[in-house]
């Protein structure tokens, strides 16, 4: 395609950093596609992580660039339904967070007696205290699932928390449904939303359960937080920003 209609050829992974070799194994990943590649026949390659760009140059990659994951806002917003839960998270296994979902689920659900925890979702392993557990969900229902919930919960594997600017796509679309959300320390988070205004992040057991009980009893500021948090993704973090990027750069 490239050499005959001089096309730009590029590659697009938002597996990142996990998909590297030095993350594959511990991930529980069979192989690596990345092991001996040359990523030189590409004229671009598009990430979903900023810290792994040093990696790709190393494997050869010409004109690396960010490209984060964003929303669909006609599909992921608000729904104007009773919050009878006080505090959700939702994921598939605990690997990897196994640390936050203690510090955030674990012992605050066993403290904070009056407070309704909910987990939804499948494999995991470790204790999680009081929860309440629901089992799996479709994809259909996670919009409800969080609309649901007074605070939603953005706990994500340490492969991308601790690589800069690595996104994946719950924060996003946490805060596409308007949810209040807290969130474990995220390196680079800050590139995507305003910490304090429009996503809370704790880094403690005790911060994250100061942190619960101030927007339980102040309702008023954690629906303002979700409203700007909405705000935010529909300025700057949606397909067609994403897309209009993807061009930009095609074309530079």
């Amino acid at each position: 395609i490239h050499d005959e209609f001089g096309s730009p050829v590029a590659f697009y992974d938002g597996d990142m950093p996990t998909a590297l070799p030095k993350y594959a194994v511990d991930r529980g990943f069979k192989f690596s596609y990345f092991e001996g590649i040359d990523l030189s026949e590409y004229d671009a390659f598009f990430t979903n992580s900023v810290g792994v760009i040093p990696d790709l140059r190393e494997l050869n990659a010409r004109n690396v660039y960010p490209l984060h994951y964003a929303i669909d806002p006609d599909l992921i917003k608000p729904m104007d339904i009773p919050k009878d839960m006080d505090i959700s998270f939702y994921g598939v296994g605990d690997q990897f967070r196994e640390e936050w979902m203690t510090k955030m689920i674990t012992m605050p659900s066993q403290r904070l007696q009056s407070v309704d925890f909910v987990v939804a979702g499948r494999g995991f392993k470790i204790d999680l205290g009081r929860s309440r557990m629901v089992g799996d969900m479709p994809y259909s229902s996670f919009g409800s699932f969080c609309c649901s919930s007074k605070i939603c919960l953005n706990i994500t594997r340490w492969s991308h928390t601790c690589t800069y600017g690595s996104s994946t796509a719950r924060p996003f679309e946490l805060a596409g449904h308007g949810s209040r959300i807290v969130s474990q320390p995220y390196n680079g988070i800050e590139e995507w939303f305003d910490v304090g205004k429009e996503i809370v992040v704790v880094n403690s057991e005790e911060e994250a359960i100061c942190e619960y009980q101030r927007l339980l009893d102040d309702l008023g500021e954690a629906l303002e937080m979700g409203r700007r948090a909405r705000a935010r993704v529909l300025r700057d973090h949606t397909f067609v920003n994403r897309a209009q990027f993807l061009l930009d750069k095609l074309r530079t």
